[in-house]
């Protein structure tokens, strides 16, 4: 078989890109893959303060309410009328029912779990516990949810916000790798399709030269069609590191013409 690197001495100095030909550091722009990535994270970082903030606020609200039952509350009895399921995916279990604050009669709905459905009964009677200036802020001692928890908030507020952090690394680390990396021609020297890879991707390898002659080699895949072998590719390679190398451009970055 021919050796595909017979021709990389005489390949023309034209097949690098002319921004890639400037000295380092070079000006580095995002590609649109690049630009979605950086909103995307942005908007999840935004995302995750605001998501924090308001289920602080929530969950803050949540609390005071529980310490205006708990202090102020008025007990009264609650009498179950109707028992419904809302048939989902995930059935969901709900509890109608009523109580007397005062002179009036308030009637609500509170969806429970299955097994605190499957114990009740139309007529049975339940505890309750409302304020007096606004029936409708009233609990079900024993059936109502506990209120969100306040460093809940924090966390998921915070969570949010790393995963924004996380999605920079990538476009920030090719962004480092295309402005300080050396430029050089590569020939592709095999390449494979992956079996039973949904995209039909290709795997495959080149060859190139470093600056002081030696020859090094990397890997990389592409969706449905890999570079013929033998055909010529331009790839950056770290100077320190030649064994860090990649086709350009790459997927989030590449060198801004100056």
């Amino acid at each position: 078989m021919k050796n595909p690197l017979r021709h990389l001495d005489r390949l023309p100095a034209t097949e690098i890109p002319a921004e890639l030909v400037a000295s380092c550091p070079r000006d580095v722009r995002a590609t649109p893959a690049g630009a979605v990535l950086a909103v995307l994270s942005l908007a999840a970082i935004a995302g995750g303060l605001v998501l924090g903030v308001v289920l602080f606020l929530v969950a803050e609200h949540q609390h005071q309410v529980r310490m205006s039952l708990d202090r102020f509350g008025i007990s009264a009895e609650a009498i179950i009328e109707n028992l419904r399921v809302r048939q989902q995916k995930d059935p969901k279990f709900f509890v109608r029912y009523s109580f007397r604050a005062g002179s009036r009669v308030e009637q609500a709905e509170l969806e429970v779990a299955r097994a605190i459905y499957e114990r009740l009964r139309v007529g049975d009677k339940l505890p309750i516990r409302y304020l007096e200036s606004d029936p409708a802020v009233h609990q079900l001692p024993g059936y109502s949810s506990e209120p969100f928890p306040e460093w809940g908030a924090v966390v998921l507020g915070t969570f949010v916000s790393i995963g924004g952090v996380l999605l920079l690394w990538p476009l920030s680390r090719q962004r480092r790798f295309v402005s300080e990396g050396r430029a050089a021609t590569a020939v592709v020297t095999d390449s494979k399709r992956i079996r039973g890879d949904a995209k039909k991707r290709e795997v495959f390898r080149y060859e190139f030269k470093i600056l002081s002659g030696a020859l090094r080699e990397g890997k990389s895949s592409a969706v449905q069609k890999a570079p013929a072998v033998g055909s010529q590719i331009v790839v950056l390679y770290d100077p320190e590191n030649p064994k860090r190398n990649a086709p350009y451009p790459l997927l989030f970055a590449r060198a801004a013409i100056r």
